[in-house]
Protein backbone atom coordinates (compact mmCIF):
# COMPACT_ATOMS: atom_id res chain seq x y z
CA UNK A 1 0.00 0.00 0.00
CA UNK A 2 3.05 2.25 0.77
CA UNK A 3 4.33 1.91 -2.59
CA UNK A 4 0.83 2.42 -4.32
CA UNK A 5 0.24 5.92 -2.73
CA UNK A 6 3.16 7.18 -3.22
CA UNK A 7 3.42 6.30 -6.58
CA UNK A 8 -0.02 7.71 -7.08
CA UNK A 9 0.22 10.73 -5.19
CA UNK A 10 4.52 12.00 -6.15
CA UNK A 11 3.65 14.98 -3.85
CA UNK A 12 2.46 15.71 -0.28
CA UNK A 13 1.63 11.63 -0.51
CA UNK A 14 0.02 11.92 3.48
CA UNK A 15 -1.83 15.55 3.12
CA UNK A 16 -3.41 14.51 -0.28
CA UNK A 17 -4.82 11.03 0.83
CA UNK A 18 -6.11 12.45 4.11
CA UNK A 19 -7.83 15.13 2.33
CA UNK A 20 -9.03 12.19 -0.19
CA UNK A 21 -9.59 9.46 1.92
CA UNK A 22 -10.90 11.64 4.83
CA UNK A 23 -8.23 10.34 7.27
CA UNK A 24 -7.03 11.96 10.44
CA UNK A 25 -3.04 13.45 9.51
CA UNK A 26 -1.82 10.70 12.06
CA UNK A 27 -3.18 7.72 10.03
CA UNK A 28 -2.16 9.35 6.52
CA UNK A 29 1.21 9.20 7.91
CA UNK A 30 1.25 6.24 9.02
CA UNK A 31 0.46 4.85 5.44
CA UNK A 32 2.87 6.38 3.71
CA UNK A 33 5.69 5.74 5.46
CA UNK A 34 4.70 2.16 6.93
CA UNK A 35 1.56 1.05 4.01
CA UNK A 36 0.01 -0.52 7.29
CA UNK A 37 -3.56 0.10 7.02
CA UNK A 38 -6.86 -0.85 9.27
CA UNK A 39 -10.36 -2.63 7.70
CA UNK A 40 -11.45 1.19 8.56
CA UNK A 41 -8.49 2.65 6.80
CA UNK A 42 -8.96 0.40 3.67
CA UNK A 43 -12.67 0.96 3.49
CA UNK A 44 -12.83 5.06 3.68
CA UNK A 45 -9.58 4.18 0.56
CA UNK A 46 -11.66 1.95 -1.56
CA UNK A 47 -15.51 4.17 -1.12
CA UNK A 48 -13.08 6.93 -1.86
CA UNK A 49 -11.23 5.22 -5.28
CA UNK A 50 -13.24 2.71 -6.19
CA UNK A 51 -12.34 0.45 -8.34
CA UNK A 52 -8.94 1.99 -9.15
CA UNK A 53 -7.55 1.24 -5.94
CA UNK A 54 -8.91 -2.27 -6.18
CA UNK A 55 -7.15 -3.20 -9.75
CA UNK A 56 -4.05 -1.02 -8.60
CA UNK A 57 -3.96 -3.46 -5.17
CA UNK A 58 -4.35 -6.61 -7.53
CA UNK A 59 -1.83 -5.62 -9.86
CA UNK A 60 1.13 -5.23 -7.02
CA UNK A 61 -0.34 -7.84 -5.64
CA UNK A 62 -0.49 -10.27 -8.17
CA UNK A 63 2.21 -9.25 -10.68
CA UNK A 64 0.08 -8.52 -13.49
CA UNK A 65 -2.93 -6.62 -14.13
CA UNK A 66 -7.10 -8.05 -14.11
CA UNK A 67 -7.27 -7.70 -18.19
CA UNK A 68 -3.89 -10.10 -18.13
CA UNK A 69 -5.13 -12.23 -15.66
CA UNK A 70 -8.41 -12.73 -17.81
CA UNK A 71 -6.83 -13.07 -20.96
CA UNK A 72 -4.69 -16.12 -19.20
CA UNK A 73 -7.75 -17.42 -17.74
CA UNK A 74 -9.75 -17.77 -20.77
CA UNK A 75 -6.59 -19.18 -23.29
CA UNK A 76 -6.38 -22.12 -20.71
CA UNK A 77 -10.34 -22.97 -20.87
CA UNK A 78 -9.65 -22.59 -24.28
CA UNK A 79 -6.53 -25.17 -24.33
CA UNK A 80 -8.49 -27.56 -22.03
CA UNK A 81 -12.09 -27.26 -24.52
CA UNK A 82 -8.91 -28.06 -27.57
CA UNK A 83 -8.18 -31.07 -25.24
CA UNK A 84 -11.18 -32.69 -24.83
CA UNK A 85 -12.37 -32.18 -28.42
CA UNK A 86 -8.89 -34.25 -29.83
CA UNK A 87 -10.48 -36.85 -27.37
CA UNK A 88 -13.82 -36.78 -28.35
CA UNK A 89 -12.46 -36.74 -31.99
CA UNK A 90 -10.01 -39.84 -31.36
CA UNK A 91 -13.04 -41.72 -29.78
CA UNK A 92 -15.17 -41.62 -32.75
CA UNK A 93 -15.57 -44.27 -34.70
CA UNK A 94 -13.73 -43.83 -38.35
CA UNK A 95 -16.00 -43.80 -41.76
CA UNK A 96 -19.75 -42.89 -41.11
CA UNK A 97 -20.99 -42.57 -37.77
CA UNK A 98 -23.42 -45.44 -36.83
CA UNK A 99 -26.63 -44.67 -37.60
CA UNK A 100 -25.90 -42.77 -41.20
CA UNK A 101 -24.92 -46.47 -41.54
CA UNK A 102 -28.42 -47.86 -40.35
CA UNK A 103 -29.78 -45.40 -42.27
CA UNK A 104 -28.07 -45.73 -45.58
CA UNK A 105 -28.74 -49.62 -45.00
CA UNK A 106 -32.72 -48.90 -44.55
CA UNK A 107 -32.30 -46.32 -48.01
CA UNK A 108 -31.26 -49.39 -49.55
CA UNK A 109 -33.55 -51.90 -48.72
CA UNK A 110 -31.59 -53.84 -46.02
CA UNK A 111 -33.80 -55.79 -43.60
CA UNK A 112 -32.39 -55.60 -40.17
CA UNK A 113 -32.21 -59.64 -40.01
CA UNK A 114 -28.86 -59.56 -41.27
CA UNK A 115 -27.91 -57.51 -37.96
CA UNK A 116 -30.06 -60.21 -35.92
CA UNK A 117 -32.47 -56.89 -34.41
CA UNK A 118 -35.61 -58.72 -35.32
CA UNK A 119 -36.32 -62.35 -35.38
CA UNK A 120 -36.84 -64.10 -39.01
CA UNK A 121 -39.70 -63.62 -40.96
CA UNK A 122 -41.58 -61.52 -43.33
CA UNK A 123 -43.04 -58.29 -42.79
CA UNK A 124 -46.91 -57.73 -43.78
CA UNK A 125 -48.63 -54.56 -45.24
CA UNK A 126 -48.18 -53.02 -42.23
CA UNK A 127 -44.99 -53.24 -41.19
CA UNK A 128 -45.07 -55.91 -38.86
CA UNK A 129 -43.12 -58.78 -39.11
CA UNK A 130 -44.93 -62.45 -39.41
CA UNK A 131 -42.91 -65.30 -37.84
CA UNK A 132 -42.62 -68.74 -39.04
CA UNK A 133 -44.76 -70.01 -36.27
CA UNK A 134 -47.38 -67.55 -36.91
CA UNK A 135 -47.17 -64.88 -34.72
CA UNK A 136 -47.19 -61.31 -35.50
CA UNK A 137 -44.88 -58.82 -33.89
CA UNK A 138 -45.28 -55.07 -34.79
CA UNK A 139 -41.64 -53.82 -36.51
CA UNK A 140 -39.78 -51.27 -34.90
CA UNK A 141 -38.42 -48.15 -36.48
Amino acid sequence: MRRLVRERFKHNTAKRIEARWGLDPRTARNVVTQGNVSERTLTKAALAERWALWMALGEELFGQSYAEWEEQRLKSIIEEAERDLDRVRRLRPQGPALSERSFAQRAAGVVDDAEGDEPSGSRDCSGSVRRSSGRTRQAQG
